[in-house]
């Protein structure tokens, strides 16, 4: 009966930490979900600026060069080579 009431014990005293853990982590303010959400959302605004401006530049580029939006020529007869090799 002494081992099953030590394992009993164990068994039980980490369930009650285990319990412990998730009420600090609700009462933790810094993992609530608003929070967390926020935080990805913001992540994401600076990601999609950063494509837009990447967007933005390559479009200036390719109308300061007279080019078109799609395919390319790299032929001898080409006056300005080298652009997309």
């Amino acid at each position: 009966m002494g081992i099953f009431s030590t394992t009993l014990e164990i068994v039980l005293a980490h369930r009650i930490t285990k319990a412990m853990k998730a009420c600090e982590d609700l009462l933790n303010q810094s993992m609530h979900i608003n929070n967390i959400i926020n935080i990805q959302s913001s992540e994401q605004v600076c990601k999609n600026r950063l494509r837009l401006k990447t967007s933005i530049d390559t479009i200036r580029w390719l109308a300061f060069q007279a080019y078109v939006f799609r395919g390319h020529e790299e032929t001898t007869e080409s006056s300005n080579r080298g652009n997309f090799s």
